[in-house]
């Protein structure tokens, strides 16, 4: 159509515009590589609707991954999504403060063309810039370009000596984490998204340096400014001296139509439990692939989603040989959202916590066909929930006194790296973790192993980090500990607190 040639013909202004490549001799690409030049396609996306189109078209190489993937020069970084709840939650922690820091939110437009190509890549002249004699020519990449294989892990070297020239200190926890110590910024980077914490001035003048480098769209949340914006498609919101995140809630909407659930009836919790005798049928074909493909989109948003995480956990363990009993697990799935198909994470305003809160639970032999157990956790900021998680335990345990320190042993190593992020931000902060079960709390309060001779060594890091007061352990009511509906399926209201 007229409006994909004139997205087609606006990215191929933005490649003349950095000189991404240059036409060179066509024996030069054989001279250099030994293999032709990588071919090219475009990839047209309607980033609107069929009434109000909006195409964004973009000219990618079509460079195939050959041998490891983990090599140097093909890893980029990504931070955890917690670094952007941290972020909120530091934002939504300022109560007693005179002045208050704010979010500003940078999108780099087209990325990667700012990043020099490190290795030598010859692609094919693109149909729409080709010319007469240039049969014999093929274009040498500058600077990266969508597609090729090193792409992403030269933007990261590109954002990363750029923040540091300007005062920037990049995390150890992450590569993506920055902190500028004299202006007190906190900074995430996410691809081409860059997310920050701190003054107006200082946004301002970080704001400025951006445009002198980069094409960029910029956004503030707080006050004064935006009420609203989106972040990786992630709703945030700045209310009075609260915040507010909800996931893209486009997912839930997918999920409802790919099931077919338009004049279903809403149920109250996600999960149901399987029978370990049933025998049905395995699904096959189109069945099968459409299992797989919303389970996976229903996995992507339960990262964001506490109350339908152990339901998904559940539906992602059948993903290899989904049966006809699987499948009404996932319908299950389906019919809660249509009764819930949003949840919103509440930041109210808060002192700076000095501390980080982490939740363990753990249900005893909960799958009925493994006999499995499934760790739940739920790490707090304050009042502020930063990361939630359930997963199934590796190993049989013998004992609930088992299952719920290896559940312990989960929710530890992930508050220990929570902290890690904090340190990213220059915050210290401290751990304390609680669990309902006194077994737990026995094992990791003395030495060795006991008379639980079985376990292996490599959970009792647990009782060390005990000693040295490097985590400290209380006990909590069962009723009262949050990370209960990471083990099961709850009720909805459960979650409104």
């Amino acid at each position: 159509t007229s409006k994909v040639m004139a997205a087609r013909s606006d990215e191929m202004a933005y490649f003349k515009k950095h000189r991404v490549y240059r036409k060179v001799p066509i024996s030069l690409c054989y001279e250099i590589t030994g293999k032709a030049p990588i071919d090219t396609r475009w990839i047209d996306i309607n980033k609107g609707d069929t009434q109000s189109p909006n195409y964004r078209s973009r000219l990618v190489a079509k460079e195939i991954k050959r041998g490891s993937s983990s090599t140097p020069d093909m890893f980029a970084a990504t931070p955890p999504i917690e670094a952007l709840r941290f972020i909120m939650s530091c934002a939504a922690s300022q109560k007693g403060s005179k002045r208050k820091k704010i979010i500003m939110s940078n999108d780099v437009r087209r990325a990667y063309f700012y990043a020099p190509s490190v290795r030598r890549v010859f692609i094919k002249i693109p149909e729409e810039d080709f010319e007469e004699g240039d049969e014999e020519r093929c274009a040498e990449l500058d600077f990266s370009m969508y597609g090729t294989r090193d792409a992403a892990h030269n933007w990261e070297i590109e954002y990363t000596n750029f923040l540091t020239s300007i005062g920037f200190t990049a995390g150890s926890a992450s590569p993506c984490h920055f902190h500028h110590s004299e202006r007190g910024i906190d900074l995430v980077v996410h691809g081409d998204d860059f997310t920050s914490l701190g003054y107006e001035n200082d946004l301002n003048l970080l704001k400025m340096q951006f445009e002198k480098k980069y094409e960029i769209k910029t956004e503030f949340l707080g006050p004064g400014h935006s009420k609203e914006i989106r972040v990786l498609n992630r709703i945030l919101r700045w209310e009075g001296d609260s915040l507010s995140y909800e996931a893209d809630p486009r997912h839930a909407e997918i999920i409802i139509n790919e099931l077919d659930f338009k004049s279903a009836k809403p149920v109250s919790t996600p999960h149901i439990e399987v029978d370990a005798s049933d025998e049905s049928p395995e699904l096959v074909g189109e069945n099968a692939t459409k299992y797989r493909a919303i389970v996976a989109r229903a996995n992507f948003l339960s990262a964001d989603r506490v109350d339908i995480q152990f339901a998904v956990k559940e539906a992602t363990r059948c993903m290899s040989k989904p049966r006809e009993c699987d499948w009404q697990r996932l319908k299950r799935i389906g019919r809660y959202l249509i009764g819930n198909p949003r949840v919103i994470l509440q930041f109210e305003s808060q002192f700076q916590p000095m501390s980080l809160t982490v939740y363990s639970d753990s249900d005893f032999a909960g799958c009925k066909r493994t006999r499995k157990s499934t760790s739940g956790f739920v790490i707090m900021h304050g009042n502020h929930c930063i990361r939630t998680g359930s997963k199934t335990q590796a190993l049989i345990a013998l004992s609930s006194g088992e299952a719920e320190l290896y559940a312990l042993v989960k929710a530890c190593s992930e508050g220990l790296g929570i902290q890690s992020l904090a340190k990213d931000f220059h915050r210290c902060l401290s751990i304390r973790t609680y669990t309902d079960a006194s077994a737990a709390m026995g094992i990791v309060g003395r030495k060795g192993l006991g008379k639980l001779r079985h376990v292996d060594t490599q959970h009792l890091w647990i009782q060390d980090a005990a000693a040295r007061k490097a985590v400290e352990f209380s006990k909590i009511a069962g009723s009262l500990n949050p990370s209960d509906i990471c083990t099961k399926g709850v009720e909805s209201w459960r979650l409104v607190e």
